[in-house]
């Protein structure tokens, strides 16, 4: 099931970067009033008392939001230039989900007689003292 499954997930992760790094730019652009009203409202709305930004506030968000635009293109340019890596990465992610899967069922039988032996020594225990502690 998971070798079904892992040729997908690189590409779920991309996709989901991508739409992470967008929306973070949008959040910027609606903060330095590009989208919108004004700088801060559609953030705080008009009742709160630092409703008011400086110049010096509204400049460092337009600056910002600048920077974000830039990481959004660079990031976005460098997932689409990744594709062939992507599909190598998934080969390599089919063996890896062999062998942890392997290695994660030796690991969970260990787990589970483990914590079957402790509830059977406190049911021994409780048996053998009628569940008075001694």
């Amino acid at each position: 099931m998971i070798r079904c499954f892992v040729s997908g997930m690189p590409w779920i992760t991309v996709t989901l970067f991508s739409i992470l790094i967008v929306s973070v730019t949008m959040f910027y652009y609606l903060k330095a009033g590009w989208l919108g009203n004004d700088a801060i409202s559609p953030i705080i709305g008009e009742h709160d008392p630092y409703y008011h930004v400086s110049s010096r506030g509204v400049n460092h968000l337009h600056a910002v939001a600048v920077l974000m635009t830039v990481v959004m293109i660079i990031s976005l340019l460098s997932s689409i230039a990744i594709d062939r890596r992507v599909f190598m990465a998934t080969s390599v992610l089919k063996v890896c989900s062999s062998f942890a899967f392997i290695v994660a069922n030796l690991f969970f039988g260990v787990v589970e007689m483990s914590i079957n032996t402790i509830i059977l020594s406190f049911c021994q225990d409780s048996d053998e003292h009628q569940g008075t502690a001694q």
